[in-house]
Protein backbone atom coordinates (compact mmCIF):
# COMPACT_ATOMS: atom_id res chain seq x y z
CA UNK A 1 0.00 0.00 0.00
CA UNK A 2 1.30 3.45 -0.76
CA UNK A 3 0.32 6.80 0.67
CA UNK A 4 0.79 10.33 -0.63
CA UNK A 5 0.90 11.68 2.92
CA UNK A 6 3.04 10.34 5.70
CA UNK A 7 1.02 7.92 7.87
CA UNK A 8 0.94 8.71 11.56
CA UNK A 9 3.86 7.15 13.42
CA UNK A 10 5.59 6.14 10.18
CA UNK A 11 9.21 5.07 10.69
CA UNK A 12 10.86 3.95 7.43
CA UNK A 13 13.32 1.06 7.24
CA UNK A 14 14.97 2.62 4.18
CA UNK A 15 14.37 4.95 1.22
CA UNK A 16 14.50 4.36 -2.52
CA UNK A 17 14.75 6.59 -5.57
CA UNK A 18 12.88 5.75 -8.79
CA UNK A 19 12.84 7.38 -12.21
CA UNK A 20 10.50 7.48 -15.17
CA UNK A 21 13.04 7.60 -17.98
CA UNK A 22 11.20 8.98 -21.03
CA UNK A 23 11.93 9.17 -24.73
CA UNK A 24 9.46 9.98 -27.52
CA UNK A 25 6.35 9.28 -25.41
CA UNK A 26 7.65 6.00 -24.02
CA UNK A 27 9.12 4.97 -20.67
CA UNK A 28 11.91 2.53 -19.99
CA UNK A 29 10.92 -0.70 -18.25
CA UNK A 30 13.43 -3.12 -16.73
CA UNK A 31 12.70 -6.84 -16.20
CA UNK A 32 13.99 -8.11 -12.85
CA UNK A 33 16.20 -11.20 -12.73
CA UNK A 34 14.81 -14.58 -11.66
CA UNK A 35 16.74 -14.58 -8.37
CA UNK A 36 15.71 -11.07 -7.28
CA UNK A 37 12.88 -9.96 -5.01
CA UNK A 38 9.81 -9.38 -7.21
CA UNK A 39 11.44 -11.54 -9.87
CA UNK A 40 10.25 -11.57 -13.48
CA UNK A 41 8.37 -8.32 -12.95
CA UNK A 42 8.83 -5.08 -14.83
CA UNK A 43 9.98 -1.96 -13.04
CA UNK A 44 11.66 1.35 -13.66
CA UNK A 45 15.18 2.29 -12.60
CA UNK A 46 15.01 2.13 -8.79
CA UNK A 47 17.33 1.52 -5.92
CA UNK A 48 18.01 2.07 -2.26
CA UNK A 49 19.45 5.40 -1.25
CA UNK A 50 22.76 4.78 0.45
CA UNK A 51 23.92 6.34 3.68
CA UNK A 52 25.16 9.90 3.04
CA UNK A 53 23.29 10.24 -0.27
CA UNK A 54 20.46 12.61 -1.01
CA UNK A 55 17.57 11.16 -3.04
CA UNK A 56 18.92 13.00 -6.10
CA UNK A 57 22.43 11.59 -5.65
CA UNK A 58 21.01 8.11 -5.19
CA UNK A 59 18.90 8.42 -8.33
CA UNK A 60 21.84 9.58 -10.43
CA UNK A 61 23.91 6.63 -9.18
CA UNK A 62 21.12 4.12 -9.72
CA UNK A 63 20.45 5.34 -13.26
CA UNK A 64 24.06 4.75 -14.16
CA UNK A 65 24.23 1.36 -12.41
CA UNK A 66 20.98 0.08 -13.91
CA UNK A 67 21.04 1.62 -17.40
CA UNK A 68 24.53 2.97 -18.08
CA UNK A 69 23.11 6.49 -18.42
CA UNK A 70 25.03 9.34 -16.80
CA UNK A 71 22.81 12.19 -15.67
CA UNK A 72 24.03 15.77 -15.54
CA UNK A 73 23.04 18.15 -12.78
CA UNK A 74 19.66 19.71 -13.39
CA UNK A 75 18.39 17.00 -15.76
CA UNK A 76 16.30 15.05 -13.26
CA UNK A 77 12.92 16.43 -12.25
CA UNK A 78 11.55 15.57 -8.83
CA UNK A 79 7.92 14.47 -8.98
CA UNK A 80 6.88 13.34 -5.51
CA UNK A 81 7.66 11.21 -2.56
CA UNK A 82 5.35 8.58 -1.19
CA UNK A 83 5.24 6.28 1.79
CA UNK A 84 4.95 2.54 1.32
CA UNK A 85 4.03 -0.12 3.83
CA UNK A 86 4.54 -3.83 3.16
CA UNK A 87 4.46 -6.76 5.55
CA UNK A 88 7.68 -6.42 7.53
CA UNK A 89 8.97 -3.19 5.97
CA UNK A 90 8.24 0.48 5.50
CA UNK A 91 9.93 2.75 3.02
CA UNK A 92 9.91 6.17 1.46
CA UNK A 93 10.02 6.34 -2.36
CA UNK A 94 11.29 9.47 -4.12
CA UNK A 95 10.07 9.56 -7.70
CA UNK A 96 11.88 11.45 -10.45
CA UNK A 97 11.58 11.76 -14.21
CA UNK A 98 14.05 12.38 -16.99
CA UNK A 99 13.05 13.31 -20.55
CA UNK A 100 15.66 12.43 -23.14
CA UNK A 101 16.20 14.08 -26.54
CA UNK A 102 17.51 10.90 -28.14
CA UNK A 103 17.09 7.20 -27.50
CA UNK A 104 20.05 6.17 -25.35
CA UNK A 105 21.99 2.95 -25.47
CA UNK A 106 20.79 0.98 -22.46
CA UNK A 107 23.32 -1.17 -20.65
CA UNK A 108 21.57 -3.25 -18.00
CA UNK A 109 23.31 -4.88 -15.07
CA UNK A 110 22.77 -8.63 -15.69
CA UNK A 111 22.90 -9.25 -11.94
CA UNK A 112 19.81 -7.07 -11.49
CA UNK A 113 17.83 -7.23 -14.74
CA UNK A 114 17.51 -9.58 -17.67
CA UNK A 115 15.80 -7.39 -20.24
CA UNK A 116 14.45 -3.93 -20.96
CA UNK A 117 11.92 -2.35 -23.29
CA UNK A 118 10.28 0.96 -24.07
CA UNK A 119 6.50 1.28 -23.74
CA UNK A 120 3.90 4.03 -23.68
CA UNK A 121 2.55 4.65 -20.18
CA UNK A 122 -0.86 3.29 -21.24
CA UNK A 123 0.68 0.26 -22.95
CA UNK A 124 2.93 -0.38 -19.97
CA UNK A 125 -0.15 -0.99 -17.82
CA UNK A 126 -0.54 -4.36 -19.58
CA UNK A 127 2.64 -5.63 -17.89
CA UNK A 128 3.23 -7.48 -14.64
CA UNK A 129 4.80 -4.82 -12.40
CA UNK A 130 6.73 -4.60 -9.19
CA UNK A 131 4.49 -3.46 -6.36
CA UNK A 132 2.69 -0.15 -6.92
CA UNK A 133 4.37 0.78 -10.22
CA UNK A 134 1.02 0.65 -12.02
CA UNK A 135 -0.34 3.13 -9.45
CA UNK A 136 2.67 5.41 -9.95
CA UNK A 137 2.13 5.36 -13.73
CA UNK A 138 -1.55 6.23 -13.31
CA UNK A 139 -0.73 9.13 -10.98
CA UNK A 140 2.31 10.47 -12.88
CA UNK A 141 0.82 10.20 -16.40
CA UNK A 142 -2.87 10.46 -15.56
CA UNK A 143 -3.67 7.33 -17.58
CA UNK A 144 -6.12 4.54 -16.94
CA UNK A 145 -6.61 1.19 -18.56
Amino acid sequence: MFYAKEPEGFKPDFSVASCFLEYDGEILLLLRQNEKHMNNMWGIPTGKIEKGETPLMGMRRELFEETGIRVKRGQLRFFTKCYMIFPGEKLIAYIFSLKLDSRPKIVIDPNEHKDFKWATPRGALDERFVTNLDDWIRVFYGVTK
